[in-house]
């Protein structure tokens, strides 16, 4: 008996990115048996987008529909998703995620091969642009890969067993899910040749700064980034107090934070060592870049944590 794969894809707004992830959904060698689009309250074009490409190119034995959840996060509309399908395995993807033609497949290959429960894909993330390349540099690596869950294949009995993903959270729901798949299942098995990739770096330091403020807020509210919030208030508020003490120590500090985070981090995260490619401009650009997150995640992990209270 075939297995039956249910693709959920949470969205809102997203006429832009849909076209390319339609396409790459329509192009895989293993399609999946109903794809299930669940909207935030979306007011441009997707609901036609999807409508138009399912009515001219949906085939055999397979659905595809849109649920909606008005205001809905990401890890809420995965849950109608999971609750909405029958389906006995359940892949996961997001727009602006664009998976190649054998990521399915591949997927169903590793589940097969290893017998675990679910098996995650790998995203490979670059960028285009200065500051969403320089973005992408320090944050994830240009051409690094991570796993991600919007790039596996989960049977549904894994959700029965540690529940589904926290609802109030607008991100890092997926990450504290995926925590806690290890935490319960002592693993976590990559499927190296499932690969996805991301390009959807913000254009300008004011969108930098809110994603990024977003991220560690909603990382500290699911009970994530304690270390990391922690190192950011530690190295900003010894160079703040280095102003107050001795500038000589302030300039020894900046120097030391622009060579560490600004030029080294970017090169020890991404997969090349001249990230930057043809603009070697960007290496004087990524110390305003990384200051800019870490002042983001700074005041968002402080927010995050007095909204815990």
């Amino acid at each position: 008996m075939k297995t039956r794969i249910a693709l959920i894809i949470p969205m809102l707004n997203e006429a832009a990115s849909l076209p390319a992830l339609l396409e790459a959904i329509q192009a895989q060698t293993r399609r999946p048996d109903e794809i299930i689009f669940v909207d935030s309250g979306s007011t441009d074009a997707s609901l036609s987008i999807i409508a138009d490409w399912w009515k001219e190119s949906g085939w055999r034995n397979a659905t595809c529909r849109v649920e909606t959840n008005l205001g809905g996060f990401p890890g809420y509309n995965r849950n109608i998703g999971v609750r909405s399908t029958s389906c006995t395995w359940i892949a996961f993807v997001d727009c602006g995620i664009y998976p190649e033609s054998d990521w399915l497949e591949n997927l169903l290959d590793c589940v097969s091969r290893s017998g675990s429960l679910a098996v995650f894909g790998l995203c490979e993330f670059s960028a285009e642009g200065a500051i969403p390349r320089t973005t992408c540099a320090l944050s994830y690596g240009v051409g690094s890969e991570h796993p991600v869950l919007p790039a596996s294949l989960i049977h549904r009995n894994v959700f029965a067993e540690i529940g589904l993903f926290e609802e109030h959270l607008r991100s890092a729901e997926d990450l504290k899910w995926m925590a806690l798949f290890e935490t319960r299942f002592n693993t976590r098995i990559r499927c190296a040749k499932a690969r996805v990739h991301y390009r959807h770096f913000p254009s300008t330091l004011v969108d930098v700064a809110g994603k990024w403020h977003q991220y560690q807020k909603n990382g500290v509210k699911a009970g994530l980034c304690k270390r990391q919030s922690a190192a950011f208030a530690l190295v900003i508020g010894i160079g703040l107090a280095s102003l107050f003490i001795n500038s000589g120590i302030a300039i020894w500090s900046g120097m030391l934070y622009i060579l560490l985070r600004g030029i080294v981090d970017p090169i020890r995260r991404s997969k090349s060592r001249n990230w930057w490619g043809n603009k070697p401009l960007l290496i004087f650009l990524a110390p305003i870049v990384a200051l800019t997150i870490d002042v983001a995640k700074l005041s968002g992990a402080l927010q995050g944590y007095y909204s815990r209270e």
